[in-house]
């Protein structure tokens, strides 16, 4: 007598995309393949909040550039109602702050559109076993970022409390006017204590000590 073979259970995905074209290609893909199950479909993360949860899937594939509500807002939110899913985002953008933005809301896993291809469905296959897929592209800024930070100390680490409390406070969109009514200050020492954290965070502008603050939290 033939024993019946074991047919594990299909990955379910939910997909994430604003171009209809892109959406029903990759939910074609994913219909069409023995072993997966497509769970649900959206163009704007309010409709994936809204639609996903009830679908349960294992994987959800994530663009970044979504209309209103981005990817990555809409992966941290769905990562507390759904902390057994995966979340892979596949997206055209390299800049390394959304990568390490998207990484820290949750995405376990990050494919750049033009280097996907064939390897979306692997990936799929990886991702829910476990793993960590990534485009090489993106896998090497996130090594060069590891690399960095474990030579590197903390830049931090070497402010004041007070210089902190600026830093913070430049980061909220403060003028140096409110930063001096919210620390008890004047506005000259703000600008000190601006100028010298500057000089120890190896950097210029307003922007770019916001950029470390953010990177080094």
């Amino acid at each position: 007598m033939k024993s019946t073979p074991i047919i594990p259970n299909p990955i379910r995905v939910a997909l994430v995309e604003d171009i209809l074209s892109l959406r029903q290609t990759i939910a074609s893909l994913i219909q069409g393949t023995p072993g997966f199950f497509l769970a649900g479909t959206a163009s704007t993360g309010e409709e994936a909040i809204e639609r996903l949860p009830a679908s349960a899937p294992n994987v959800v594939i994530m663009d970044i550039n979504l209309p209103k509500m981005n990817g990555i807002d809409c992966v941290r939110r769905l990562r507390d109602i759904l902390p057994a899913t995966e979340f892979m985002m596949l997206t055209v953008t390299e800049d390394d702050e959304v990568i390490f933005e998207a990484l820290k809301a949750g995405a376990t896993g990050y494919l750049v559109k033009r280097e996907a291809g064939n390897q979306l469905l692997d990936s799929i296959r990886q991702l829910n076993a476990g793993g960590a897929p990534m485009s090489p592209s993106i896998a090497r800024k996130v090594l060069n970022w590891m690399l960095n930070a474990a030579s590197s100390p903390n830049p931090l680490q070497e402010l004041t409390p007070t210089q902190m409390k600026v830093l913070k406070g430049l980061a909220a969109g403060q003028r140096n006017k409110e930063i001096a009514g919210n620390l008890g200050i004047s506005e000259a020492t703000v600008r000190t204590h601006c100028y010298n954290l500057y000089k120890k965070l190896q950097v210029n502008t307003r922007t770019e000590a916001v950029q470390v603050l953010h990177k080094n939290r």
